[in-house]
């Protein structure tokens, strides 16, 4: 049987863990769909042959490679 503080403190870290990942799920999401307007964006450039393809290809990968997604 836990004391009534050392279960307060689990809980209090339990929340803190769940705020900290849905904090870190919400930044991940909006990195993401910024980068699939800008990748959306790139493309109707390249369709319309006012940008280089292949430069902005390789700047969305690294962008990509930046948001280190999980595997």
């Amino acid at each position: 049987m836990q004391c009534t503080n050392c279960q307060t403190h689990i809980d209090t870290e339990i929340e803190n863990l769940r705020y900290e990942h849905d904090r870190d799920r919400r930044k991940m999401e909006q990195e993401v769909s910024a980068l699939a307007k800008d990748i959306a964006k790139v493309r109707a450039q390249a369709e319309d042959g006012f940008i280089d393809a292949r430069h902005n290809r390789e700047a969305i990968r690294a962008r990509i490679t930046r948001l280190e997604l999980p595997a």
